[in-house]
């Protein structure tokens, strides 16, 4: 491992054996999550430490979802699709700061962690069996039976977004999408 993840995993100086090269390790603290950010230009929650932008693999299979009844080959895109978990999304992700919001992540409350770890393996296996159904319904010439299935895995996709949503703002109240598009007319 390199320098540079020692750096931003252990802290500045810090080295993978254990000692310091210029100044001591510090300890992961709930200001640090908030220097981050307010760094970070991907939306980072200053409580919490996870960032909404890990929701976006989930949100483009809703849509998909959404759009099946009217072109049944996004069918094909969907079969496609594999879930990555927090860590491998912004690992691939081509964003400038990743490391700052995977150090966020790293430093997000444990329990906090694992609960959106566990919703976000939960609704990984709804959409793996929700989306094979779906496969296995064109396979069978049910194509029928795509659009509602597909309609009824969105809502189910959907109720777990809110749910993670919520987690990963810790049940603040976001603004309204409404007050977000008057912000940017301004």
């Amino acid at each position: 491992m390199d320098s540079s993840f020692s750096q931003t995993f252990l802290g500045e100086g810090a080295s993978l054996s254990g000692t310091s090269q210029s100044r001591p390790r510090r300890a992961p603290t709930p200001s640090r999550v908030a220097e981050i950010a307010a760094q970070a230009r991907i939306g980072v929650d200053s409580v919490t430490g996870l960032a909404t932008d890990f929701l976006n693999q989930f949100n483009e299979v809703s849509m998909l979802l959404d759009m099946i009844a009217s072109d049944a080959s996004l069918l094909d895109d969907l079969e496609a699709w594999r879930s990555r978990d927090y860590i491998a999304h912004f690992a691939a992700s081509g964003f400038a700061d990743r490391h700052l919001v995977l150090e966020a992540y790293q430093l997000s409350p444990p329990l906090t962690r694992r609960r959106f770890d566990a919703l976000c393996g939960e609704l990984a296996d709804i959409l793996a069996q929700g989306l094979a159904f779906l496969s296995n319904c064109r396979t069978a010439g049910a194509e029928a039976a795509v659009a509602p299935a597909a309609e009824a895995l969105s809502q189910e996709l959907r109720s777990h977004l809110d749910r993670l949503d919520a987690l990963i703002h810790a049940g603040r109240r976001r603004p309204s999408q409404g007050f977000v598009d008057s912000m940017f007319l301004r």
